[in-house]
């Protein structure tokens, strides 16, 4: 057991945490990062699927160039290689296992919704926090906000692959979709949202944190758990499992929020955040890489009352295969993503005549350290839950994807724009920050 002593400390070596102990490091603060796992990253994740040299993302994967700055400064900085992701030629529609042909009815719904959408997001300032507007209302499920806005009554079929893709976006069936609507304003509208461009990374989508590790002049200390954080007076104690103390003026925990529930403050968190974060948050979603073979052309599958909600090709790996990539809910299933027989039979739902020749999925729902996937509130519960977490504690200050108050909460961009915020309030904070 030891004790050290720096500036700063960052709990959470995800790319939250990284971005931010570097920029900690840069202006003159001794600085330490401890991260639970044993690599650095967070819930970004390239590995390779098993039996396969086919490199995948088993965490995040995509960014968007044209609407997300915070994560293309490091891009840029860092000359990282991205490629665009593909477009689909064939597109399946599936609802309760029956195909979907889109007639004339249902382009002249989607018109409408499109419209009351835009409606709706007209009202959400992108450049504005979420708990700082005036739109309680949309902080609601689907089928509330459909009603409010008179949209209900919209053909089946459309809604039931509106439902679909929701689920699948915010990984629960039972989510808000503030978070889904506050995106698209940041994209200007429901048009631009899906003409967006994506990008990924072909190297794996680890090379961010990596990279600002290697760069960032910090110390690192992996395999590191925190089980406690104790400010007094101008000093905060940080404890790990491993019988270690660390020592500093100030603290940015950028930890998944399910996580942070293991960790013992003291004095108490206050009483909006132990409410916050008294129950993890709904969020149930998997993602599941496939390599397959005997698929002519790229695809993009969107469906519900099937255990796969959307299914993508990602790449042409060679030799005939492709890789795709599946999203889903818990809530809504209970497929065992280890079981190939179930993955293949969800896979044929969409796509009968593919072979499946290696699949991979990571559980971070049973994960110790992370305990979910991107983080999805209920109805009502996104607002109150950011203007929580938002504000600093004492010398504490929360960071990360699902903290993160701009419209790309539970993105890249988004962990990265909290980890400036947190930054400018710890070098305020920080006794050497004040010199």
């Amino acid at each position: 057991m030891t004790e050290r002593h720096y500036d700063a400390i960052v709990v959470g070596g995800g790319i939250a945490g990284a971005v931010a102990a570097r920029d900690l490091r840069a202006a003159g603060l001794s600085t330490v990062l401890l991260e639970a796992s044993d690599r650095i990253g967070g819930r970004t994740y390239s590995r390779t699927v098993p039996g396969t040299d086919v490199l995948a993302e088993v965490g995040g994967t995509w960014i968007h160039p044209d609407l997300q700055p915070y994560v293309m400064r490091e891009v840029d900085r860092y000359g990282i290689p991205t490629v665009p992701q593909q477009d689909a030629a064939h597109t399946v529609l599936l609802v309760a296992g029956q195909r979907i042909t889109v007639d004339d009815t249902i382009r002249a719904d989607a018109e409408t919704l499109r419209r009351a959408a835009d409606e709706l997001i007209g009202r959400i300032d992108p450049e504005v926090p979420w708990h700082r507007q005036d739109i309680g209302d949309l902080d609601a499920d689907l089928d509330t906000v459909l009603k409010d806005a008179g949209a209900e009554s919209l053909s089946p079929p459309l809604l039931d692959l509106l439902r679909g893709y929701v689920a699948g976006e915010m990984g629960s069936g039972a989510a808000s979709i503030l978070q889904l609507l506050g995106r698209t304003a940041a994209a200007g509208g429901v048009k631009d949202r899906i003409s967006t461009d994506a990008d990924r990374f072909p190297h794996g989508i680890n090379a961010i944190a990596e990279t600002v590790v290697a760069d960032g002049g910090f110390v690192t200390e992996l395999s590191s758990p925190v089980t406690a954080v104790t400010t007094s007076g101008d000093d905060v104690s940080v404890c790990t499992a491993t019988g270690d103390t660390f020592r500093a003026s100030v603290c940015i925990v950028a930890v998944p929020t399910n996580a942070v529930r293991d960790i013992t403050f003291d004095p108490p968190l206050s009483p909006q955040k132990r409410e916050a974060l008294a129950q993890p948050h709904i969020g149930r979603g998997f993602k599941v890489n496939m390599v397959v073979e005997n698929l002519v052309e790229t695809v993009a599958c969107r469906g519900w009352g099937v255990p796969f909600l959307e299914v993508l090709s990602v790449d042409d790996v060679g030799a005939g295969r492709q890789l795709l990539t599946a999203f889903g809910a818990h809530d809504l299933t209970d497929i065992d993503l280890t079981d190939r027989t179930q993955v293949l039979a969800a896979l044929h739902e969409y796509l009968p005549e593919a072979h499946l020749v290696a699949f991979d999925s990571h559980d971070w729902n049973r994960d110790p350290n992370y305990k979910g996937t991107w983080r999805t509130d209920g109805p009502g519960g996104v607002r109150p839950f950011l203007a929580a977490m938002s504000e600093p504690e004492n010398r504490i200050v929360f960071a990360g994807a699902d903290v993160a108050t701009s419209m790309w909460q539970t993105w890249v961009d988004g962990a990265i724009h909290s980890a400036d915020q947190a930054v400018r309030w710890a070098l305020g904070r920080s006794d050497r920050g004040r010199e």
